[in-house]
């Protein structure tokens, strides 16, 4: 298991949904020799899942993070001086045979949409980045190029194939566009994920335009007793907004360190014996060993 898959494994533990199931094991080995304490947790855990799963919670929730950067006006995108379009990875679909094997989850198709419109609109190059998480996958980078390119018929840029979190994504993403003398850019995710990500390039030197999409917070319409009422989406809801509050503050305190990726002769791009190209050349050519199913 790479460390990724184990601080990913580790972390559904303490955040929503699986923080309840951690308090309710713990409850019940205090139970035998702490009683009134085990049930005082329990009923305390009771409540936190009851609330969590209400749409009255987890929507005022998700506004916090929502609510800091909103969507880019098209007079906006007419007069911006940022020099690229970058967009995040969110995920893959594993074993989508109706496509050929892997592509991109529902989370990257919806910033892969949008990032194909601002792309269209404003002409401006278009940078993609995202790893993988074990060794045989191919990069999400490359399964965005290749919805962009082969569906949207937007020509990619660039491509980021090493990263593995959203700091990652930025400090990698800047030693590619340093090279092409790029410092402002237009940055695509999720609406809730955004102010994280605005950190985190921020951090990494890069001026940013925010150009959010997806607004969970707009699909609520419950009104009344019917936000009190327990949801599984407003469940799901409450996760995201858990880990990107958590994410955030993760990212201001310890601020990550972020290491070169290892080049191998199993996962580098190839290049000519005659002539060595710069790192972050191969990665903006996409030339790696893995090929993408069809």
């Amino acid at each position: 298991m790479s460390a990724a898959n184990f601080i990913n494994v580790l972390e559904s533990f303490f955040l929503p949904p699986g923080i309840f199931v951690s308090l309710f094991i713990f409850s019940l080995f205090l139970l035998p020799r702490f009683y009134r304490l085990a049930v005082t947790l329990m009923i305390v855990n009771c409540f936190g899942l009851y609330l969590f799963t209400t749409p009255f919670f987890s929507y005022r929730l998700i506004d916090k993070l929502e609510n800091q950067h909103r969507e880019i006006s098209s007079e906006q995108l007419k007069d911006t001086t940022a020099q690229a379009i970058v967009v995040l990875g969110g995920g893959r679909l594993r074993r989508a045979y109706e496509y050929g094997g892997d592509t991109v989850n529902n989370f990257s198709l919806d910033r892969v949409r949008y990032a194909a419109y601002l792309r269209k609109s404003s002409k401006l190059p278009l940078y993609v980045t995202g790893g993988k998480s074990d060794p045989q996958d191919i990069p999400e980078a490359e399964l965005m190029k290749q919805v962009l390119e082969d569906e949207y018929k937007v020509p990619v840029a660039g491509m980021e194939i090493r990263s593995q979190s959203t700091w990652e994504n930025a400090f990698f993403m800047k030693k590619l566009l340093q090279e092409k003398g790029i410092k402002k850019i237009i940055l695509v995710t999720h609406a809730a994920h955004m102010p994280r990500s605005v950190f985190a390039f921020n951090a990494a030197g890069l001026e940013v335009v925010p150009a959010p999409t997806v607004f969970f917070n707009r699909g609520y319409k419950g009104s009344g007793i019917g936000a009190l009422a327990p949801d599984p989406r407003a469940l799901w809801v409450t996760s995201i907004a858990s880990h990107e509050f958590v994410g955030k503050w993760w990212y201001q305190v310890r601020k990550p360190t972020v290491k070169d990726p290892i080049v191998t002769e199993e996962n580098s791009p190839k290049t000519s014996p005659e002539k060595e190209r710069p790192f972050t050349s191969m990665l903006e050519e996409g030339k790696t060993s893995a090929k993408i199913p069809r």
